[in-house]
């Protein structure tokens, strides 16, 4: 009789703990199945490292601003050429436009170059800003393909960096021009003289 209640007891006591274990947390849950068989079964999970495609992928849901460097523009484009699907290709290279960094030719601080200031005059334009847009735009066009500022922004931007090559590079054609073609060197010395003759009478 004694052994029939230490048995009721027990079968009592078991009852009650699997209630407690069935109402408790999740963790205590895990805990009860085997010491931890399932315990921090969500912290095992690795967290996925964002890509920068997912990031592109950001600014098209969230609508955020995103501004790539050319070196992550670079890597980005492989990840997108590595892409099975075309559609999808297009889709991001269609973001990708968003993550360019946008230049403004108001800021460049190249100076004007000799034909220029033949043409427009030393204190009207100074600076080569007013007539830079197309190398303003060239520097953007080559951050989307991932080409880097040869010489980094700290030092120069971009489109001045831009400018300052085709300065050299026609200042170099004109000289090996001038010495090949010397009778047109001479009519345009000459037209130049008579340009800026009349502009003087009209100031």
């Amino acid at each position: 009789m004694r052994s029939l209640a230490v048995q009721e007891k027990k079968k009592s006591q078991s009852s009650s703990y699997r209630f407690k274990a069935n109402s408790a947390s999740p963790d205590v849950k895990n805990h009860v199945k085997g010491f931890g068989g399932q315990e921090g079964k969500d912290s095992d999970k690795k967290t996925k490292k964002e890509t920068l495609l997912d990031q592109l992928l950001k600014l098209e849901k969230e609508g955020e601003e995103l501004r790539f460097t050319p070196t992550q523009i670079a890597e980005v484009r492989k990840q997108i050429a590595a892409l099975t699907s075309v559609e999808e290709q297009k889709k991001y290279y269609l973001l990708l436009h968003k993550a360019v960094d946008y230049k403004s030719q108001r800021d460049n601080e190249s100076p004007s170059s000799v034909y220029e200031l033949e043409h427009y005059g030393k204190t009207k334009r100074p600076l080569a800003r007013d007539y830079m847009c197309n190398l303003t735009v060239l520097a953007m066009c080559l951050e989307y393909l991932g080409v880097e500022n040869p010489v980094g922004e700290k030092k120069q931007q971009f489109e001045d960096y831009l400018e300052t090559k085709r300065v050299e590079l026609c200042e170099e054609y004109k000289k090996e021009f001038d010495k090949e073609h010397p009778l047109i060197k001479e009519v345009y010395n000459e037209a130049m003289l008579e340009l800026n003759q009349k502009k003087q009478k009209l100031a």
